[in-house]
């Protein structure tokens, strides 16, 4: 044959026709105005896990996506320490080693930058340190790594606290079994054995605590087998003329090298360029006519040759060849013409006559140009695109080039709605709306969106799925989305509803325990950690806890004020907080320096507007949790009250100093606080006018009282118009108070104000079923007006008895109610100097029937909503009679020698109305003004009385001033003494004495009454015993004697 062409001469003429095809230029559409990318990024932390045990040393892992590219990963650790890195393997793969500074539970938070600025919220685990537990990390091979090599130097580092000491380190690989490596705190597995395909290895460490720990999970590919070779056109049989281009693909784990083409019994080219990916494409220019095999084989980049193929086509030299140089198959565009180039020939005995190509199905359409031929407006349809071109000779022979697929893209994509707020955003007033975008071409595509009609903003997007974070919002909004793809077709914009989710409950924990119920404090904050349905959201819990030195050492045995919100712990009870501190009200988020006084109603209106501002839900519930004594206003304790097993949640004995006054009505009784007790402030507290005032208009539904004595009608009264619905208990509460993960569980069944108050009760009832003198109780607020109004009623009648209480007869009917009502009606209390006694109102009312009794006692059952008590026991041990709400009636004042006696008495806070609304509106002041103007002892007038007690009181009743004969004749075998005193028997109070005689010696006493009133004899037997007869003999003087 005369002048055949080389082969190298063809490919250099190949070469030519590819560089010298020009395409149409790839003309995007104008993408809507869009705001550049504010989207923060996406950061997760992938090891350790939540709740993990680890050790002081070790790595975090995680990844973090951005369309900006990520620029600095943070994780701050313990809320103290910030390590960063800005070495993101593959785009989003990150590792930061970290060491933390105490053992326990450990925040570790994750949040990144991108390069336009545009900063992530932090993600967080909680982690349990323990120092005796080692770390060990994987420092080589590298994760994801791609070898091809079947055996490995494994190689890393392990650590623990310095109290221990790494004992062995162990490599496993895929499922085999551990095997040694040799070293410890650095250490090496040689020669690890690999498989090819994907490996995992992983590393073992033991110390000589006795405690295991395991290194992150890292994947080796290893890549031994060479690539797949496939020759797509011509196809076998095909009929070829001399000069044609053989296309294929070639796949493999690794990068290709070369594909390696050649004709059975001629040389072979080597390609080494590659477009698509995978696809080839080389021209072949044959030797002889007939069938000729054509062999491909390719190579990967650590030399795996995979096995050849081959094809076999019949080579007619007076065939024309054709190929198609542009476009390469495969393209993606979105124009809908495009120029179609490519290359023409023929044995040089004859020639090409014209070049056609056609789209899919449609005719040819003629090209400009033979050997190297061209047309510039192919059109295209919207999608794939099958492009053939056809070379026909001079000798009306025809042959057609391999198929070119090009996909157009002119349609928008499809942007959908997946969710459009997370569960845990629930009630934190902010929504993270989440899709998917998908698209005919893939690659790179964006969403954008706009809150309520304001500028659209771009997703964070990682490949097909999207997510947008709104912050500060709260109710109904509706979001416009839209997307664009990589060509910038624009979807359609649609918009979606999202209604902002809210907590059902806030509940809100005023937990004040700087005082000596600090161990309780403790122990009910982790019962609120241990409440498995804290991870539901329907209820969120705040807690504003006061600490204080010198009770329990628990959770590190941190001091001062501390703002919480509760996470749940999976490991359930323990003496450890896990829950997420926070920063606010003045307070932040590290370190033991603030301290609130929880004494100050400014700081509970505070706590209250922080949550009610953080956090949005349907209703509200905040629980008082600490020391309580009702309507009480307190006074210092002389020390330190030791903590006991029997402590109660209620008055704390204190010793006080009485001062000499002369009014009745301001004597001041000592007493303790209403509630939160805060020992580091100079034992500050709250009173119920304090708490009205702080909780007026906040929008609190219902009110509990973890304390004592809360359940009276003076706090009911003082909150009648916050809230709609208070708990308290008429009684003392034991130190231990409420079990907050078995109430909580209860309300879970059912999120509304009524299975509140029955979860509380019904979990009081349980807990205490075997412990006297509990109560608990549920008040409609509402219904505390009508209540109010019936015991006024009820008062007032009382009031008009006392108009007789001054009777020839002197029956002490002041004195027979108290004994009634100290003895034989419920009532409410300790027993013991400075305490004092609250009567069962319903009991009163039933036990001291008037003609509004009946009323009031309905009042009573329509306010009371649900109640129980510990049914065993005596009026004076127990509870048996109880309705549910109690009202004060008087203090036990303990006197020192020789008066001896706990004697009665009303507060003159009370008495002065100064303590809150009920105080000062109420009959009930004055009914308890008239009873206590008249002592409670046997009412006697001028003679001669035997006695024989240890201790003797009478009282009198003078009318007009003047003087007053006493004298005793004492029994031989005692030493008795006499007292005087007006109005109450109190030393403040004294107005004459003797004690000058001995044993058997008489006593005279002769004194000058002042003014009118009341006067109280008391005859002490200083010496000998009871039961001998001595008398006392008082007679008038100038004074008049009733």
């Amino acid at each position: 044959m005369r002048g055949r062409l080389s082969g190298k001469v063809f490919s250099l003429i190949f070469f030519f026709a590819m560089v010298g095809c020009t395409t149409d230029p790839v003309i995007n559409p104008k993408p809507p105005t869009v705001t550049g990318d504010t989207a923060p990024p996406v950061v997760k932390i992938t090891n350790p896990t939540n709740a993990e045990v680890v050790g002081k040393s070790f790595t975090v892992y995680g990844t973090a996506n951005d369309p900006s590219e990520i620029d600095t990963v943070y994780v701050l650790v313990g809320g103290t320490v910030t390590n960063s890195t800005t070495n993101i393997l593959n785009t989003s793969n990150w590792s930061i080693p970290v060491t933390v500074t105490s053992e326990g539970n450990i925040v570790l938070a994750a949040w990144a930058k991108d390069k336009k600025g545009n900063k992530s919220a932090p993600v967080s685990i909680t982690v349990n340190s323990d120092w005796g537990t080692p770390s060990v990390v994987l420092v080589s091979p590298l994760n994801g790594i791609l070898t091809n090599v079947t055996s490995i130097d494994v190689s890393g580092t392990a650590s623990v606290y310095v109290d221990y000491n790494i004992t062995s380190v162990l490599v496993k690989v895929n499922s085999d079994p551990y095997t040694p490596a040799v070293g410890t705190t650095a250490w090496t597995a040689s020669g690890v054995t690999l498989i090819s395909g994907t490996n995992t290895i992983q590393a073992c460490v033991i110390a000589d605590s006795n405690k295991t720990n395991y290194s992150a999970v890292i994947k080796v590919v290893v890549d031994t087998d060479g690539p797949v070779t496939v020759i797509s056109s011509p196809t076998n049989n095909q009929p070829t003329g001399k000069t044609f281009v053989v296309y294929g693909t070639a796949d493999d784990l690794s990068a290709l090298d070369s594909v390696y083409l050649y004709v059975t019994g001629q040389p072979t080219n080597v390609v080494s360029s590659f477009y698509s990916v995978n696809h080839w494409s080389n021209a072949v220019v044959l030797t002889s006519e007939g069938n000729n095999t054509i062999n491909a084989f390719s190579k990967d980049k650590w030399g795996n040759i995979g096995s050849p193929v081959a094809v076999t086509v019949f080579a007619d030299w007076s065939f024309p060849a054709v190929s198609i140089l542009y476009p390469g198959t495969g393209l993606a565009t979105n124009v809908l013409s495009i120029k179609v180039s490519g290359s023409a020939s023929i044995h040089p005995d004859f020639n090409i006559a014209s070049v056609a190509v056609k789209v899919n199905g449609s005719g040819y359409i003629a090209c400009t140009g033979t050997t190297s031929w061209s047309n510039l407006t192919v059109p295209l349809n919207n999608g794939s695109n099958n492009i053939m071109a056809r070379a026909i000779s001079d000798n009306n022979k025809t042959n057609f080039s391999a198929a070119v697929i090009v996909n157009v893209d002119k349609t928008p994509p499809v942007v959908t709605v997946t969710t459009k707020q997370d569960l845990n955003e629930t009630g934190l007033k902010k929504f993270t709306i989440r899709g998917t975008i998908s698209d005919a071409s893939g690659g790179a595509m964006t969403t954008y969106l706009s809150l309520d009609g304001a500028a659209y903003m771009n997703a964070s997007m990682v490949t097909t799925t999207w997510s947008k974070n709104y912050t500060n919002v709260s109710g109904s909004h509706t979001v416009f989305y839209y997307g664009v793809d990589k060509w910038g077709n624009v979807s359609v914009t649609n918009s979606t509803t999202v209604d902002v989710a809210k907590f059902k409950w806030n509940i809100m924990v005023y937990l004040d325990g700087d005082n000596n119920l600090e161990p309780y404090a403790l122990v009910d904050f982790n019962e609120m950690e241990a409440w498995s349905g804290i991870t539901n959201y329907q209820a969120n819990i705040i807690v504003l806890i006061d600490r204080i030195t010198g009770y329990s050492t628990a959770d590190g045995n941190w001091v001062g004020t501390r703002l919480y919100r509760i996470t749940r712990d999976p490991a359930g009870l323990n003496t450890t907080f896990i829950s997420t501190r926070l920063a606010g009200m003045g307070l932040i988020a590290t370190g033991d320096t603030d301290e609130l006084n929880m004494g100050n109603g400014a700081v509970l209106a505070q706590f209250v507007d922080f949550v009610n501002n953080s956090y949005e839900a349907d209703q509200s519930f905040i629980i008082f949790w600490d020391h309580g004594d009702g309507w009480r206003k307190p006074e210092a304790p002389s020390a330190p009250i030791a903590v006991s097993g029997s402590l109660k949640k209620g008055i704390i004995p204190k010793f006080t100093v009485w001062p000499n006054l002369s009014s009745k009505n301001k004597i001041n009784i000592p007493d303790t606080k209403g509630v939160a007790y805060d020992e580091s402030s100079a034992n500050d507290y709250l009173l119920n006018a304090e708490v009205r005032v702080a909780l007026t208009g906040k929008g609190i539904d219902v009110i509990g009282y973890d304390a004592c004595l809360m359940g009276m009608m003076e706090a009911v009264y003082e909150l009648k118009d916050v809230a709609d619905i208070m708990i308290g208990s008429p009684d003392l509460e034991p130190g231990n108070g409420w079990q907050y993960n078995d109430w909580l569980t209860r309300f879970s069944t059912s999120y509304d104000a009524t299975n509140l108050y029955k979860s509380v009760i019904l979990s009081y009832s349980n807990q205490y079923a075997a412990t006297a003198t509990t109560t608990l109780a549920a008040y409609d607020l509402s219904k505390v007006n009508a209540l109010f109004s019936a015991l006024d009623t009820y008062t007032g009648q009382l009031l008009a008895d006392t108009n007789t209480w001054v009777n020839p007869g002197r029956t002490n009917y002041a004195g027979n109610i108290q004994s009634q009502i100290e003895f034989s009606i419920e009532h409410y209390g300790l027993y013991a100097s400075g305490n004092g006694i609250n009567t069962d109102l319903w009991e009163l009312a039933d036990k001291l029937p008037k003609a509004g009794s009946a009323a009031l006692k309905t009042a009573i059952q329509d306010a009371v909503l649900m109640e129980w008590h510990n049914a065993t026991g005596t009026v004076m041990t127990g509870n048996p009679y109880s309705h549910g709400l109690s009202l004060y009636f008087g203090d036990f004042v303990g006197q020192s020698a020789p008066i001896g006696m706990t004697t009665h008495m009303f507060n003159g806070y009370y008495l002065i109305g100064t303590n809150g609304n009920f105080h000062a509106t109420s009959l009930w002041n004055e009914y308890l003004k008239k009873h206590d103007a008249i002592p409670p002892y046997t009412w006697k007038g001028p003679g001669s009385y035997i006695y024989n007690q240890t201790k003797n009181v009478l009282q009198i009743y003078v009318t007009n001033a003047g003087t007053i004969n006493s004298s005793l004749a004492v029994n031989a075998s005692v030493d008795d003494d006499i007292y005087i005193f007006y109005q109450y028997l109190d030393w403040s109070m004294v107005v004459a004495y003797s004690y000058a005689g001995g044993t058997g010696q008489a006593e005279t006493c002769n004194f000058t009454a002042p003014i009118t009133g009341w006067y109280i004899i008391l005859v002490d037997r200083y010496a000998g015993s009871a039961g001998l007869d001595s008398t006392l003999t008082f007679s008038q003087g100038t004074a008049m004697i009733y």
